[in-house]
Parts: C-alpha cells; sequence; structure tokens
C-alpha cells in the first residue's frame, strides 16, 4: 500500500501537527492530528461527535497497516521538525468588524475581516441555528452547490478554529454592547 502524508505543524499546547493521509492515492483521510505528551506522541485519526461520544470514522481492521500509516505521519512530522517548516500566524495581523443584523431568521451578524492593513474580507455571516452560533465565510453557487469564495486554508485547522471563535466573540461583545443604554452604533471593532 502507498501511503502518503501531508502534514502542517501546528504547535500549539499538545498538539503538533494536523494533515491528510492518502492510500494508494484512491483514499483521503482528513484532520489526522498527532499529539505529543510529555515524552510521548501520538496518532489520532479523525472521530465523529455523536451524542455525547465520540465515534471512529476511520477503523484500521489491519493493525500492521495502521502501523504503516502511525509510521508515516510521524516520518513526516519529524522531517517538517527538522527542516524547521513551521506555520507562523499572527492574530494581531487580523481586525474584525460586526454589523449586526436585525430581523433575519438565520444571520444574526455581518463581519468584515480585515488582513495586515491590506485587504478586507466582507459579508462573513454570523448564523444562528438550533440555539448554536457558527460562521459562514462568503460562498456562491454553482449548478446549484455551494462553494466557498474565500476562507482559512481548509488545512490549518487551528487557525480555522480559532479564528471562527474570535469572529464568534466580536459579534458578542458587539451584541452585549448593543444592549447597553445610550448605544447606537452598529458597527463594532474588535479591541485588541
Amino acid at each position: 500500500m502507498n501511503i502518503t502524508a501531508n502534514m502542517k505543524i501546528i504547535g500549539q499546547e499538545k498538539l503538533l501537527a494536523v494533515g491528510d493521509v492518502i492510500l494508494d492515492d484512491l483514499i483521503e483521510i482528513q484532520q489526522v492530528k498527532v499529539f505529543q505528551n510529555g515524552e510521548e506522541t501520538r496518532v489520532y485519526f479523525p472521530k465523529r461527535k455523536v451524542g455525547k461520544e465520540e465515534k471512529e470514522v476511520v477503523h484500521f481492521t489491519d493493525p500492521e497497516i495502521q502501523k504503516k500509516v502511525e509510521t508515516a505521519v510521524l516520518q513526516e512530522v519529524a522531517r517538517l521538525v527538522r527542516e524547521n517548516v513551521g506555520w507562523d500566524y499572527c492574530i494581531e495581523d487580523i481586525r474584525i468588524s460586526i454589523r449586526l443584523v436585525k430581523g433575519s431568521e438565520y444571520i444574526r451578524g455581518i463581519a468584515t475581516l480585515t488582513y495586515k492593513d491590506c485587504m478586507e474580507i466582507r459579508e462573513i455571516q454570523i448564523r444562528e441555528q438550533r440555539g448554536s452560533l457558527y460562521v459562514l465565510y462568503p460562498h456562491g453557487l454553482y449548478r446549484n452547490q455551494p462553494y466557498q469564495i474565500v476562507c482559512p486554508a481548509s488545512y490549518h485547522v487551528m487557525f480555522l478554529e480559532m479564528l471562527n471563535q474570535e469572529i464568534l466573540e466580536a459579534y458578542k461583545k458587539a451584541a452585549e454592547q448593543e444592549k447597553l443604554p445610550g448605544k447606537e452604533k452598529q458597527e463594532h471593532e474588535r479591541s485588541k
């Protein structure tokens, strides 16, 4: 079996790396994570939360193949660490402004993300469904199929999660400020 591991160094707390594994150029396992806890380094395959428990999405019936996949992942991560190929991001390079939306069934706010004071990503929606807030990046339709126009690179999963959290926190802060007496401003910026 041909095994290709495409990993990215994250280096955040115990999460060392995240990436994809491709088997025989046919099957791709996404969101493979490498955690480091002291001297122990382990590979985790994706799971899905069902109710309160997590269930395996990928299960190897052949332990030798699983070991080969884990070895390929760890070798790729070791190579990246040796070559010092990391990923540096700085949340201070990003400003988020929020415009609250009233009267919409799902949309609660619109965010504009300014990156390094040289580019804006507009019309990022903060939506609420079944009591949960989530972020929806600008998208379009092609032959009735949705596609994203602009969003964080999918292989930087920790950055995506962190950015979504920042946008949601900016929205919550704007919504709280809106409730204060004498507040009529509807444009809000996340303060650094």
